[in-house]
């Protein structure tokens, strides 16, 4: 989710058909249900992209090789441990796609479409999109190397609540 906010967040543009998108196919000031996703490409392709650049886990689990193979005319022998690299299959251009990719999809198109729809979003300590930190930190899991602090802005068509509420994506919360 972290990332999916960051690049939209970077991309403006993005943020803004998203939230046509969302206006067009479900209408202003309705909740997006999961019923709606099959209607809504542009929020599937943003959350597809997303794992496309930014893979949960960048190496996946190590595996023995039980008999000798050759793999792009190189031999590896039979024992080698080897990991695959999920983080440079996503940068290849050709078609790939993950087998576990459709249980995360469903609550995260329903989130992130969400949060699109429901608020306005802008990035606290005064940078702009194009100055945002956009490193990953290499771990287990492929996080960003400074969470990322937005500002959600409640939009008029549902909620007025006044003041706005400062929150970090990622391990805390913040309310200001």
């Amino acid at each position: 989710m972290e990332w999916a906010m960051a690049e939209i967040l970077h991309n403006p543009k993005t943020l803004f058909e998203a939230r046509v998108e969302l206006e067009k196919t479900i209408g202003k000031g309705k909740q997006v249900k999961e019923s709606d996703i099959p209607q809504l490409s542009y929020l599937r392709a943003i959350v597809k992209e997303t794992f496309r650049k930014h893979p949960t886990v960048p190496l996946l689990v190590p595996r023995k090789v039980e008999v000798d193979v050759e793999v792009c005319g190189f031999t590896v022998p039979k024992g080698t441990q080897v990991l695959v690299n999920a983080w440079g299959i996503g940068r290849d251009r050709r078609k790939r796609i993950c087998p576990g990719l459709p249980l995360a999809m469903r609550m995260l198109h329903l989130m992130l479409g969400s949060l699109i729809f429901s608020f306005d979003w802008k990035l606290v300590d005064g940078i702009s999109p194009k100055e945002m930190n956009m490193e990953e930190k290499f771990g287990f899991t492929l996080k960003k190397a400074q969470p990322l602090r937005v500002a959600p802005v409640y939009l008029d068509a549902f909620w007025d609540l006044g003041d706005e509420v400062l929150w970090q994506i990622g391990t805390e919360v913040l309310i200001l």
